[in-house]
């Protein structure tokens, strides 16, 4: 008798870094979604969180896998452990959600509903509102301008569903024919910008990845980098410093890359350097100067990152 077929499955990964409580208020409101038509696999990765957070998950989500490990990989890398796990057991389709976000009930019928319909979406997005100010939108699809550096997202309603140029990691629907076809998010870029870049890698591919506003959750914006003063923790001036250059080298063309590095990330960074002077801000100054480093000496044809240094990764 032939091996009888794997019915189709989803799997949600979401990665914990050192905010267990917005993880479990999110597994919260996944609890309430009604049931799928197709099997459903919430999977955690802890990126090795000051804290084990396996026991209390499981005490209060017996059903949700745990994994916990042994370093910080970042996001990019901790999403990817769960895509290669999702890959191996057969999923239809991945969904990538950030900890600190709020579902609706009903927000995945109308994600894979439009997946399903239009196979070259292959990725697609909701509706994304601040959880602090919900009436206010965050994301509504994305716009990208290689070169002055721009990844901005859309921030006024839809009238319907409509193709974009990216689509955020904060909640991303990946069909499997994606990762299959390009493969699974760059670790280079950490945290920040990988979004961008597989969007893009999957766009090439032939995928018009959309937003569908009839999905709609509630975003912590930053909750992970976010610092104890101010608005932008070292780590992230460092790691979107650095990442902007490596977007723009990856995926711009030679005039564009020439115009962003020699003119506009000049001006970006003294901005940002002149702010940082004036309110004695030298942690965050050394962190974008870092970042701007080694964005500079990133080569495509030699694309091999090393992490982001320790001491920031330390930061809650």
């Amino acid at each position: 008798m032939p091996p009888k077929s794997v019915p189709p499955s989803l799997w949600i990964i979401i990665l914990n870094w050192n905010n267990l409580e917005d993880t479990l208020a999110c597994l919260h409101t996944l609890q309430a979604m009604p049931p799928l038509p197709l099997a459903t696999q919430i999977l955690v990765i802890d990126n090795y969180s000051q804290h084990d957070p396996r026991e209390r998950i499981q005490q209060h989500y017996p059903q949700v896998k745990t994994i916990r490990l042994p370093h910080n990989v970042g996001f990019a890398g901790g999403c990817n452990v769960g895509l290669r796990l999702a890959l191996a057991a057969q999923a239809a389709y991945v969904l990538l959600l950030n900890n600190d976000t709020i579902v609706a009930p009903h927000f995945l019928r109308p994600l894979l509903a439009y997946c399903a319909a239009r196979p070259t979406t292959g990725i697609a997005a909701p509706l994304i509102y601040h959880a602090d100010k919900p009436e206010i939108i965050w994301f509504a699809g994305g716009h990208v301008q290689l070169s002055l550096g721009h990844c901005r997202h859309q921030r006024h309603a839809l009238p319907t569903s409509m193709p974009t140029g990216y689509v955020t990691g904060c909640c991303m629907l990946i069909a499997r024919p994606v990762l299959e076809r390009i493969g699974l998010l760059d670790e280079a870029f950490f945290a920040y910008y990988e979004d961008v870049d597989f969007c893009l890698r999957a766009r090439q591919a032939g995928f018009v990845p959309a937003c569908v506003p009839q999905s709609i959750i509630w975003h912590k914006v930053s909750a992970s980098t976010r610092p104890s003063q101010g608005h932008t923790s070292p780590l992230k001036h460092y790691l979107v410093a650095r990442n902007r250059l490596i977007l723009v080298k990856k995926h711009g063309r030679r005039l564009s890359v020439i115009f962003f590095v020699l003119i506009i990330n000049p001006i970006i960074t003294t901005f940002f350097l002149l702010a940082f002077l004036l309110r004695g801000r030298w942690h965050k100054m050394a962190a974008l100067l870092w970042g701007m480093w080694d964005g500079l000496r990133y080569q495509p044809q030699n694309p091999k990152v090393k992490p982001p240094p320790y001491f920031l990764c330390r930061e809650d």
